[in-house]
């Protein structure tokens, strides 16, 4: 902000004493008109668009960090770029443009127009760079030193041109352009974050170096770095290299020396030989200002569509203010009908925080980086369900949200693709126990070779345990059920057999054993060709807890396996028959036999609403 602040005020400067030397200060009132105009199209263009980002789902927030962030960074290498090569000359082709403006027949316009775009171009520069940072920086480091920056710079600007300062700006460009190259591939990698945490690039993501325990990002130092340079305690691989590459292509380009050049009269100062038209006015402060004009209309544009949906939402819409603080969220627990709400967040602690909805471990929304004492709005759509939600730090207890079905509305019922995900889940989980329950039947035959009795009864107990997995998901399956039945009969007589294999007596386990292994294989096969459908999980689960003497660990941990999975389902169908269930679950985990009935009959509940046709 202070390069950009400088670079405008030295322009002003140049502007408003070149007239005053040339006895032109009837002139000034329009300069100080361009400027006002210039300063209020920049902050109006950074707060329309940080306004419209806020009505951004979760995924387009992440979009439109990237985008700005890469918008940055293309608008800070070409501005360094351009100044190392204009430095030499800026001031006589700023005399040039002034000579020309007020040569012309709309006189005042030109004059007017010039130092508007030349302020709303390093304001909207400026805006752009600071949104982007303050998206990806925590914290009120970022606005406090982009306000301080603006001051120094317009405080250096009024000292050079009014009270004689003397300022190498060749050597402060350069170095400061050094700076900004910093600062660009930071936001660079930022942006590459945001494509990530976007579902855009999902690759290059491991871990380079952790340093939250030393220089955590959050802090004061951590944040300054994150501001200045994009530092992240734990960056991914991608963001280091993107950050290394872009260095080391632009500060090589950059610090190279400039070839000298003859200094080339500008075309108001050469004469014009008798006979011959004048060469046409440049077409750049028209075609700038018709981009600002653009700009404006599609700013505008954007606000009026953004006002409308908010209009037409309005009565259909709920509405909820919430209040973060360095403890938790106020209120901690809410319901909220089922459909549109609108959020009102407001940060009532003194440091950045941010406030998320979670349906398990995936984000729905979230608003990031609120400073202290600041609202931001959310708006989202959720289905009836409980979901969970982010107060402030992470460390913090999270709240828990209810989004309540409308009493008018017609119950959901599930439909095909809503049943895919827990089908496919599932059958993996019971894929990956038969190939357990084998790979044990397989290194039990090697410890009976051995003649390791020890490690033999490991094997028969891990492959008990995964038998134990499929309780569940074969209760319902009478081709299946009979292969399972062989298995736990082959696995007891080989634990019955085990005394008579240490002591010499191995023939009738190995006999056993590849029968075990047989038995084992058609289970394989027949699991691999059943339909496990969330309605038969949900059944199969209540018929596994019918007879509680047999009940183990592994067939508990097996029923928690289908509650899980049914969740979204059941929270959908019944968010109270998924409450009783998460309660009889957690009882039967710890040894209450009384709440294996009703966890029993809340699934076979729970297997009926979700048959389908």
């Amino acid at each position: 902000m202070f390069r950009e602040g400088l670079e405008a005020a030295l322009i002003i400067g140049l502007v408003a004493g070149y007239l005053g030397r040339t006895g032109r200060r009837e002139w000034l009132p329009l300069v100080w008109l361009g400027i006002g105009a210039g300063v209020l199209v920049s902050l109006g263009a950074g707060l329309a668009l940080e306004l419209l980002s806020a009505e951004f789902p979760q995924r387009g927030q992440e979009i439109f960090e990237a985008v700005v962030g890469l918008a940055a960074v293309g608008m800070l290498t070409a501005m360094v770029f351009w100044m190392r090569r204009a430095a030499r000359s800026v001031k006589a082709e700023m005399q040039d443009r002034i000579d020309a403006a007020l040569m012309g027949e709309r006189r005042g316009f030109a004059l007017l127009a010039m130092v508007f775009l030349a302020v709303a171009r390093e304001g909207l520069e400026a805006a752009v760079f600071l949104l982007a940072v303050m998206r990806q920086s925590p914290g009120p480091a970022a606005p406090l030193g982009a306000l301080a920056g603006l001051l120094l710079a317009v405080a250096v600007g009024v000292a050079i041109t009014w009270g004689g300062l003397r300022l190498d700006l060749r050597r402060f460009f350069r170095w400061s352009g050094v700076l900004i190259l910093l600062v660009a591939a930071g936001l660079l990698a930022g942006s590459l974050r945001a494509l990530h945490e976007a579902g855009l690039w999902n690759g290059l993501q491991a871990t380079v170096f952790d340093l939250s325990d030393i220089l955590p990002a959050d802090g004061v130092a951590g944040s300054v770095l994150a501001g200045l340079l994009g530092y992240s305690d734990r960056p991914a691989l991608g963001e280091v290299l993107v950050y290394l590459v872009f260095l080391a292509v632009t500060l090589p380009l950059f610090l190279r020396p400039m070839a000298g050049a003859p200094a080339i009269p500008s075309p108001a100062r050469q004469a014009v030989p008798a006979g011959v038209a004048p060469a046409p006015p440049r077409l750049k402060p028209v075609l700038g200002l018709m981009a600002l004009l653009a700009l404006a209309v599609l700013v505008l544009g954007a606000a009026s569509l953004r006002l409308e949906r908010r209009e037409a939402g309005a009565g259909e819409a709920h509405s909820i203010t919430v209040a973060i603080t360095e403890r938790g969220c106020e209120p901690g627990e809410f319901s909220i009908p089922a459909g549109r709400t609108a959020f009102r967040i407001v940060n009532r602690s003194d440091r950045a925080l941010e406030w998320e909805i979670l349906d398990g471990v995936m984000v729905l929304e979230e608003r990031e980086n609120i400073a202290p004492g600041l609202t931001q709005g959310l708006t989202a759509r959720l289905e009836p369900g409980t979901y969970a939600i982010t107060c402030g730090r992470l460390s913090n207890p999270r709240g828990r949200l209810t989004a309540l079905p409308a009493a008018a509305s017609a119950p959901w019922r599930p439909e095909p693709r809503d049943l895919l995900a827990p089908m496919a889940e599932y059958k993996v989980h019971v894929t990956l126990q038969v190939m357990a329950m084998q790979e044990a039947v397989e290194d039990l035959g090697e410890a009976l070779d051995k003649g390791d009795t020890a490690q033999a009864g490991r094997l028969i107990a891990e492959a008990g345990q995964a038998r134990d997995q499929l309780l569940s998901a074969l209760q319902l399956l009478p081709e299946a059920r009979e292969a399972l039945a062989s298995v736990s009969s082959g696995l007891a007589r080989l634990t019955a057999s085990l005394p008579v294999a240490g002591s010499g007596g191995a023939d009738v386990p190995r006999e056993t054993l590849a029968r075990l292994r047989a038995d084992s294989e058609a289970l394989s096969a027949r699991i691999g060709d059943a339909r496990i459908t969330p309605a038969s999980m949900a059944a199969g689960a209540s018929r596994s807890l019918r007879g509680p003497d047999a009940i183990t660990p592994a067939s508990l941990d097996g029923v928690g396996r289908v509650v899980s999975l049914l969740r979204p389902l059941a929270i959908r169908l019944d968010p109270e028959l998924q409450a009783s269930l998460d309660r009889s679950l957690a009882e039967a985990g710890k040894g209450n036999r009384s709440a294996f009935p009703i966890l029993a009959a809340d699934l076979e509940r729970l297997g009926r609403q979700l048959e389908t046709d």
